[in-house]
């Protein structure tokens, strides 16, 4: 069994490290389930974390595609390991679709240390998933 916890700032990261973490989320939860962090708080838990366990970032229940997709690239630069879409208000199974295609796009627009690029990003959508990975 692996332990995800969720954070909104560095002391939780630092905390979430000392507790036996394996996975750091990024999430504000007072913005709603999947609530993202502003982009300084994001990056002040990459910095706690400084590699030593994947990080995933929540992006919030985004409807737009253009914000999706300059979300997933600046959290997937930062160093995010996975990124999470919200689609609450979605009706339309193509809606969705194209709201992954963006992320995927978004990710695309990065490649990550390893040179993932979006390929797991892509395996998920394909896939149906909510949760998008780029391992490193």
């Amino acid at each position: 069994m692996q332990l995800l916890v969720s954070v909104s700032n560095a002391a939780e990261a630092k905390a979430a490290l000392e507790g036996g973490a394996d996975y750091i989320d990024a999430k504000d939860p007072w913005a709603g389930a999947l609530g993202a962090v502003s982009a300084a708080a994001f990056d002040r838990i990459c910095d706690a974390v400084d590699r030593a366990r994947p990080i995933t970032a929540a992006l919030g229940d985004l409807m737009d595609e253009a914000t999706i997709e300059h979300a997933a690239r600046r959290f997937a630069a930062s160093g995010a390991a996975f990124v999470k879409l919200g689609f609450a208000d979605a009706t339309r199974p193509r809606h969705v679709a194209n709201l992954i295609r963006a992320a995927v796009r978004g990710e695309r627009g990065w490649s990550g240390p390893n040179g993932c690029g979006g390929r797991r990003l892509r395996r998920q959508a394909r896939r149906g998933s909510a949760n998008a990975a780029c391992p490193g």
